[in-house]
């Protein structure tokens, strides 16, 4: 992709990769960068379609693992949520633990959500649901990579500071 600047010169959006992805006529060399724009779905040549075994084994692995944690996440967001708004224990018990436990639960049930946009790529090789999906694959992805650390983040220092500093955090925190 071009612009032309001021003095007519060609200037490339995408300078740093314009010398691996074009020939000397400004035409695309690799066919996967072609249905990164105009395809159904996007080839990966480079990687081995597995045998019918692992098939096998990635099904019989992943689908208990997406059921057990969908609704394993789905009860203990719905407990957490009740005790929160049934109002079955007083507002100086509920905690920040029982919060971050519910954010914990929101980021893994999102983690959960998408074994199932992955198990069609890992058994055929190929990656047939576009490229806008697979970008908001990638970006759900990293987005739960970072709140979950972030969450255990927090968590580890309340833990870590109502444990060595019990007295001289009063003040600022409620106790669990």
């Amino acid at each position: 992709m071009k612009i032309n600047n001021k003095n007519n010169n060609n200037i490339s959006l995408f300078s740093d990769y314009y010398d691996i992805y074009y020939d000397e006529n400004n035409n695309i060399e690799n066919e996967s960068l072609q249905n990164l724009f105009n395809s159904e779905f996007i080839n990966i040549e480079n990687i081995e379609v597995i045998g019918k075994f692992e098939q096998i084994m990635l099904l019989c692995y992943f689908i208990p693992l997406f059921f057990i944690g969908l609704f394993g996440n789905i009860w203990l967001i719905g407990s957490i949520l009740k005790l929160i708004f049934k109002h079955y224990i007083p507002a100086i018990m509920l905690r920040q633990m029982s919060i971050y436990i519910l954010m914990l639960a929101f980021v893994d049930l999102m983690v959960i959500l998408t074994i199932p946009l992955h198990l069609p790529y890992m058994i055929t090789g190929q990656w047939n649901l576009g490229i806008f999906c697979c970008k908001l694959l990638v970006a759900v992805e990293n987005i739960n990579k970072l709140f979950s650390v972030m969450i255990l983040t927090c968590m580890s220092i309340e833990r870590f500071v109502v444990v060595c500093r019990p007295f001289e955090i009063l003040g600022y925190f409620w106790i669990n």
